[in-house]
């Protein structure tokens, strides 16, 4: 799950300063096969010189009584463009009821400090040492940073537990995989992300996490009018293939409000 918030923002490949000063909201179901297996909404301002970004995520149905999970995001930072360095990220959420938080410092001389619960020790999983926290951005920046950058080139991410790399390809244009769940069929761009583990995977499934993972996003207008948007994105991890669907996607006005929402999600509660 934690490859999830990467997904942040890619709705920015031909967003125009203006459209992009307003921010949109998106949400997505996850599907394993037949199955929908989680709920997510991103939300994401750009401004001239900063940026705001968050998301929000839980198991619904089946697997939300088996393995009751929530989590939220938020990230705040500075630049437009290519240029993006983050301030700071907090993250908490609950996996059966045990809280979980993440918050991350990014200091103006470049220092990177992080304060986790529960700490690396009591959560089954080697600490990431101090040295490779430097130099990284946090999830929500990288799925910004994914598109700013054209799909080109490697980001070093840490989400306050886990540090893994990022290496980008733009595949060109191509056909999304059709799917009853789809809200859009068609074609659009597609990037593809390299997920590499470093450190801070858990122990005990050392031998699957730390093999790459794939996350494909196609992006494309879901609608004439709309900016373009991942309409559909695809997980490929050494567990199995997860789905990623776009349900809705809307404008936000300044104050915060949701605007030509394009279909009906169920809120997250």
């Amino acid at each position: 799950m934690f490859l999830i918030p990467l997904l942040i923002a890619l709705w920015l490949a031909c967003a125009t300063p203006a459209q992009a000063e307003l921010g949109v909201a998106l949400d997505y179901e996850v599907r394993f096969g037949p199955l929908q297996i989680l709920a997510i909404r991103n939300t994401t301002r750009l401004h001239d010189d900063h940026y705001e970004a968050t998301s929000e995520m839980r198991t619904v149905g089946m697997v939300a009584w088996l393995f009751p999970w929530t989590a939220e995001a938020t990230t705040s930072g500075r630049g437009s463009g290519a240029a993006l360095t983050p301030d700071r990220h907090r993250a908490h959420g609950a996996i059966r009821g045990t809280a979980r938080s993440v918050a991350i410092e990014y200091g103006r001389d470049g220092l990177v400090t992080a304060e986790v619960t529960p700490p690396a020790d009591l959560d089954e999983r080697d600490p990431v040492p101090a040295a490779l926290q430097q130099s990284t951005i946090d999830p929500l920046t990288a799925g910004l940073a994914a598109v700013t950058s054209g799909c080109a080139g490697t980001l070093r991410v840490f989400d306050g537990r886990r540090r893994y790399d990022m290496v980008l390809a733009d595949q060109g244009e191509a056909e999304v995989p059709p799917s009853s769940h789809a809200l859009y069929q068609g074609l659009a761009r597609r990037c593809r992300a390299t997920i590499t583990p470093v450190a801070g995977f858990w122990r005990r499934s050392a031998q699957e996490d730390y093999r790459p993972s794939l996350l494909d996003s196609w992006i494309a207008a879901p609608r004439p009018g709309l900016l373009p948007v991942p309409v559909y994105l695809e997980l490929t991890a050494p567990r199995g293939t997860v789905g990623i669907y776009l349900s809705a996607a809307s404008a936000l006005a300044d104050d915060g409000a949701r605007q030509t929402q394009q279909s009906q999600s169920p809120p997250l509660e």
